[in-house]
């Protein structure tokens, strides 16, 4: 009876990545930026499906840098985007205003490299660039796309379709926030086709109904 219960839960865990998405945000700039862009510094604009800061470069300081933030609170939660002409920019997470964020820097460690790695934006100090990934292809002529998940206190981005993480954050920092974009490379790297995702409570309860009802259906079978 037990190995029939646990088979059941193990079949019905497998399906909770399928079930429990829900699109809260989407935007390919064919026209034009959403409206939902906070466009906060940087002066960001869309052009042939493309967003970035038209406002870059040595005239910033380290921080605050070009940013946009979208409206939405979240707590964990996906994002899927493409870079184009990565140098020195990336995705904010669980920002809380234009100081505080977890920031997911793409384009290697000050803007020269090939790399991704981690800030934890505090009261506007970016602090070391944490957990730096392997090389992920040469600055100009390629163009990732990027697949990052925010669960809990883990933080995982994904490179290109690859289900092993080409970077990890473990941080308390930040429990929920907003995402958004940033960038300081000249010229200027743009961003393009956001997904946001997030759990979806329905589901969750439909899995979980689904699961009880299997579960007692297989404990009968097997006292019979």
């Amino acid at each position: 009876m037990k190995k029939c219960l646990y088979l059941v839960i193990y079949l019905s865990l497998g399906l909770f990545e399928t079930l429990n998405a829900t699109v809260i945000f989407s935007d390919n700039f064919q026209s034009g930026p959403s409206s939902s862009w906070g466009n906060q510094l940087g002066n960001w604009i869309a052009q042939d499906g493309k967003y970035y800061a038209s406002a870059t470069g040595s005239s910033f300081p380290l921080w605050p840098l070009p940013q946009t933030l979208l409206p939405f609170e979240v707590t964990d939660f996906t994002v899927d985007l493409k870079i184009w002409d990565f140098k020195n920019g990336g995705v904010m997470l669980r920002a809380q205003d234009s100081q505080n964020a977890i920031l997911l820097v793409v384009g290697g460690l000050g803007g020269v490299g090939d790399y991704m790695y981690w800030h934890i934006l505090q009261d506007g100090n970016v602090g070391s660039g944490l957990n730096p990934s392997s090389s992920i292809g040469a600055i100009g002529q390629y163009d990732p796309s990027l697949h990052i998940v925010v669960e809990g206190d883990t933080y995982k981005v994904y490179l290109d379709g690859s289900t092993n993480p080409a970077t990890t954050l473990t941080t308390s920092a930040f429990s929920s926030g907003k995402v958004g974009l940033f960038d300081n490379a000249s010229p200027e790297t743009s961003f393009s086709d956001i997904v946001i995702t997030v759990p979806e409570p329905s589901a969750l309860s439909l899995l979980a109904v689904g699961l009880g009802g299997s579960a007692v259906l297989a404990y009968n079978k097997q006292r019979k």
